[in-house]
C-alpha cells in the first residue's frame, strides 16, 4: 500500500534514504518484521483495528506489499497511539496552519 509506494520511490530516488513505518496501536508491523513472517490472523484479518487513522485501519498488509517493504522499510517501526495523532492534527492545524488526514498526521 501506501507505506511500499512512499519506500520504493524514496528508495529509488536515493538508495542510501532510510525510510521507516509509522503506525497506529495494534497494526502489528514491527511484530511481522521481527519474525520475518506477514501476521495474517484469519479470524480478525479484516476487522479494522481501534484507531482514528481510518485511512489505515486494516491489519495485515498484502503479500506483494509485505515482500517489497521487508526490501526497502527499516525494521524498526514508530507506533503511535490515538492521542499522538490527535496531538499531531492539532500540531498542524494550530502552527502550520494545515489540515491533514489522521493517517498522515
Amino acid at each position: 500500500g501506501m507505506l511500499t509506494g512512499i519506500a520504493l520511490a524514496a528508495t529509488a530516488a536515493r538508495p542510501s534514504i532510510r525510510v521507516f513505518a509509522a503506525e497506529p496501536q495494534g497494526k502489528r508491523l514491527e511484530d511481522a518484521f521481527d519474525k520475518g513472517v506477514r501476521i495474517v490472523d484469519p479470524a480478525t484479518a479484516d476487522a479494522a483495528i481501534d484507531t482514528i487513522a481510518d485511512a489505515i485501519r486494516s491489519q495485515p498488509l498484502g503479500e506483494l506489499p509485505w515482500a517489497l517493504a521487508r526490501r526497502c522499510v527499516e525494521k524498526q517501526v514508530l507506533t503511535v497511539s490515538n492521542e499522538q495523532i490527535i496531538r499531531a492534527g492539532k500540531l498542524l492545524a494550530g502552527t502550520m496552519r494545515q489540515g491533514g488526514e489522521p493517517a498522515g498526521a
